[in-house]
């Protein structure tokens, strides 16, 4: 949740717990007063960002600093039944400055978890050679850590033949 804090040159932060509630808000100072508030993906990161109109004729954009660009590999597609199969994914800040983010990916085929693996220099793989023949929808997902957000990447396709 956030509010534009007209009063003053600021705009509030809530972040939500999951259960209705709330914790304590983080205030963003802003050149004038805040008028509104308008909260979208400003920079196609997956994350949402802020737009925020304010007293000084301006308009101030706020980046959310967790986060990434991420994006999902195939050694080899399409692949035999039996052959390995080793599938990356890469994540990257959106920002500069801001670190690098660490944590683990968990891969999945369908609904279907395939495994997990840690995240080193940006990427993260995993290695199956379990794969039935047919077509399969590779999914990942970034759990995220302190400073990033979690993140799903766009499903890969993977086809098997026999």
């Amino acid at each position: 949740m956030v509010t534009a804090n007209g009063n003053g040159n600021t705009v509030s932060v809530f972040i939500g717990n999951g259960d209705g509630t709330f914790q304590t808000n983080v205030d963003y100072t802003l050149v004038g007063a805040a008028k509104a508030v308008s909260v979208s993906d400003f920079n196609q990161d997956g994350a949402p960002d802020l737009a925020v109109p304010n007293g000084a004729h301006s308009l101030s954009i706020l980046l959310n600093t967790g986060g990434t660009f991420v994006s999902t590999t195939s050694s080899l597609n399409p692949s035999q039944v039996g052959q390995a199969v080793t599938f990356t994914m890469t994540v990257t800040a959106s920002l500069q400055g801001v670190g690098a983010p660490t944590g683990r990916v968990a891969f999945r085929d369908g609904a279907t978890v395939l495994g997990f693996a840690t995240l080193s220099n940006g990427q993260a793989s995993f290695t199956t050679s379990a794969l039935t023949v047919g077509t399969h929808r590779i999914g990942t997902r970034y759990a995220g850590d302190g400073n990033f957000n979690p993140h799903i990447a766009p499903v890969v396709v993977q086809k098997v033949t026999p």
